[in-house]
């Protein structure tokens, strides 16, 4: 029974395929034919009217500025180390007006931000 099947399935494969061989009236292609478009389907831009025009004047703002105090005060090294008090802090160091205070426990610079 198998082996009739394999034979039949070999030999349909074998034959021409009857869809892909063109007829006589059949061509092996489609005919495309092309038309202008329609003048309902154009689409058209026309300049606006004055009344659809919008316009702003410009304008501006004068901004004065001044020289002032503002009332801040440069902290020398040990007034910086004053202010970490009473957490252990050390002040380094990165250039000649460049300098960080780091704090000896990182859990105390938390604690001291928060005040």
């Amino acid at each position: 029974m198998i082996l009739i099947a394999g034979i039949s399935i070999l030999i349909l494969r074998l034959l021409p395929n009857a869809h892909l061989v063109p007829t006589a009236g059949q061509k092996p292609y489609i005919l495309v034919r092309t038309e202008p478009l329609a003048p309902t389907a154009m689409v058209e831009t026309q300049p606006f009217s004055l009344s659809n025009v919008l316009t702003s004047t410009q304008s501006s703002e004068i901004v004065i500025t001044k020289v002032g105090t503002y009332g801040f005060i440069e902290l020398t090294d040990e007034q910086l180390l004053e202010v970490a008090a009473p957490y252990q802090a050390v002040l380094v160091r990165r250039g000649p007006h460049v300098a960080e205070l780091v704090f000896t426990d990182p859990a105390d610079k938390e604690l001291h931000m928060k005040n």
